[in-house]
């Protein structure tokens, strides 16, 4: 048995959330391969930007009997593919979003602010609105973040509000929620020459 990626593989392909899985196969006189992928698709949605730096999505929950709890966006960002990459990535048995850059959360009471840690940033969305199972968020991408020449993956992560008893509780005694993606969409982006 090969053993890769911390059982990463075997883990996705149980991954009780998943709601779609499509197979894509490629090859030539030289190669077969064939790629699963498992995705959670809970939403129906709307996504939009303008100038590539202001995003509003409209959604509501498909399934209304799932017990989910928009949690945050997390936005990856990923280099456009390139020889160097190629090299780097080449011998992988597994693949990933890419880097994670930012995270958007609903706005605070003006007297607190989230901590930042040092990896990536947390924004406030400018409107966070979240009622029953219809989402509506706009935010706007820190004016310094560079997104040109790179692909840019947003995903929205939900708490399941189902208490699972595998997840420990924490220190203090509050109860974790598993963190479920609830939808993934990556943003078209193009080559920028200088």
């Amino acid at each position: 048995m090969i053993l890769c990626c911390q059982d990463g593989h075997k883990n996705n392909i149980l991954d009780k959330f998943h709601t779609d899985v499509s197979i894509g196969i490629a090859f030539n006189d030289y190669y077969f391969v064939l790629v699963q992928n498992f995705e959670n698709n809970y939403l129906r949605y709307n996504l939009s930007n303008e100038n590539d730096q202001k995003f509003l999505i409209e959604a509501r929950i498909i399934d209304p009997k799932v017990n989910l709890q928009l949690s945050h966006i997390s936005i990856y960002f990923d280099n456009l593919p390139d020889q160097l990459d190629y090299e780097e990535n080449k011998n992988k048995l597994n693949y990933s979003m890419g880097q994670l850059g930012l995270i958007v959360s609903k706005p605070l009471e003006f007297y607190e602010q989230y901590i930042q840690p040092e990896s990536y940033s947390i924004i406030e969305a400018e409107n966070w609105d979240v009622r029953n199972h219809s989402i509506n968020i706009s935010f706007k991408l820190p004016n310094d973040l560079q997104i040109n020449d790179r692909t840019v993956t947003i995903v929205m992560y939900a708490n399941n509000k189902t208490k699972n008893p595998s997840i420990p509780d924490t220190n203090d005694g509050t109860s974790q929620w598993e963190l479920v993606p609830l939808t993934s969409y990556t943003v078209p982006n193009k080559v920028i020459s200088g």
